[in-house]
């Protein structure tokens, strides 16, 4: 799906689960529901996207690893 967004012109970022949890934790919030879930993936965008040098884009794989 990533590599696909990033194809139609998307920046992508892949987030490790742990450190969304991390985050959201460190953000005060300890319940895990879809719409914190959600909240916590914004959070952590906002703060990405105020420091460009942080983002990870996927690099497509070559067709010989498909």
């Amino acid at each position: 799906m990533a590599c696909y967004l990033q194809s139609e012109g998307f920046d992508v970022v892949v987030i490790n689960p742990r450190q969304a949890r991390d985050f959201a934790r460190a953000m005060g919030y300890l319940a895990k529901t879809d719409r914190i879930d959600a909240r916590v993936l914004l959070q952590m965008s906002e703060v990405i996207n105020q420091h460009p040098e942080r983002k990870q884009y996927i690099r497509p794989l070559p067709d010989a690893h498909r």
